[in-house]
């Protein structure tokens, strides 16, 4: 039917086509990932790689996938650009956390991406101002399919920081969260 639409109008849907198919494409991967770490059949492939270049790459795609509703902020205050991960689980846990700060931010709040290292730590926090995580609730948000009560009404299925937390684990680290509800979140990746 494109040829019942204007411009404006083509530009819209293609806008909110690439946003679904992002949702659907970081869904499918995280059903993937956690059923190859529960049957054992996942193998932790570190090698040596560009932390900063990974990151930047991951943040201009997500910066493009939500077009004007929000701003990322990336502040990259050390080298990393020879570091050993496992590149598709960094992937894994940069991609949900950016994409957890912009889906509970409100449109026009920024997410601030930083990368420093301290006592020979890399440490990677990215930081929203949306909607928080309740107190009695913070201590599950890594638990398999835990949805915090005031995420009713936005799409999710509680997998993705599960995967984040093994992810990060299986590179020898450990992620923290901090949240007010209604001041945002930030997640501190040692």
């Amino acid at each position: 039917y494109s040829h019942h639409m204007d411009d404006a109008q083509k530009l819209t849907y293609l806008v909110e086509i690439k946003k679904e198919v992002g949702g659907m494409t970081q869904l499918l991967d995280d059903i993937l990932l956690v059923r190859k770490l529960e049957a054992g059949m996942f193998s932790f492939n570190p090698e040596k790689a560009n932390f900063e270049s990974l990151l930047r790459n991951i943040v201009r795609a997500s910066q493009t996938l939500t077009g004007n509703s929000h701003a990322i902020s990336l502040n990259i205050e050390c080298d990393s650009s020879s570091i050993m991960i496992d590149n598709n689980l960094m992937r894994h846990i940069i991609n949900n956390l950016l994409s957890n700060a912009i889906k509970y931010s409100p449109h026009g709040k920024s997410i601030d991406v930083t990368l420093a290292r301290k006592n020979h730590e890399l440490i990677l926090k990215v930081a929203d101002y949306g909607i928080g995580i309740p107190d009695i609730e913070i201590d599950r948000v890594f638990d398999t399919f835990f949805r915090a009560e005031n995420s009713a009404g936005i799409g999710g299925t509680g997998l993705g920081l599960s995967v984040v937390k093994t992810a990060v684990e299986l590179h020898g680290g450990t992620v923290s969260v901090e949240s007010a509800v209604n001041k945002g979140t930030v997640f501190t990746i040692r």
